[in-house]
């Protein structure tokens, strides 16, 4: 499985990609605007992401905005069932930023520090399971 984890915190990245390696191989992006260009990309090499891990505070592009363009493309491209499942990855914890987030179209939020236990859970809240 494809997995892109978006954010410009270059530690936060490694250790979700060392949480998720059971899972999948994963693609870094540092910021919104060239985490877009991967999920096209991927979109027109046919093999596309399965799971994004989508920081909200990021230069160029912010995590919602983000969020809300790969939204926008998968509806004009795609089937509802071929979306990409969407984690929002934040140190906020308040209501206002998973509000939005669940609003825009993300299918699940994490808050950190990353924990295991957290992202198995949330792994198997979208229905996966690890390789091993």
């Amino acid at each position: 499985m494809e997995l892109l984890i978006i954010d410009d915190d270059v530690e936060s990245c490694q250790l979700l990609e060392k949480r998720l390696e059971k899972y999948g191989t994963s693609t870094f992006a540092a910021d919104g605007k060239a985490a877009y260009e991967l999920f096209l990309k991927a979109h027109q090499d046919a093999n596309p992401f399965a799971v994004i891990f989508l920081d909200i505070v990021m230069p160029e592009i912010d995590g919602h905005e983000v969020l809300v363009n790969i939204r926008k493309w998968e509806e004009a491209h795609l089937e509802p069932e071929e979306a990409a499942k969407i984690v929002m990855v934040s140190a906020m914890k308040d209501t206002k930023n998973i509000f939005t987030s669940v609003k825009e179209g993300c299918d699940n939020y994490m808050t950190k520090p990353i924990r295991k236990q957290g992202v198995i859970d949330v792994m198997q809240k979208l229905g996966y399971r690890s390789n091993s």
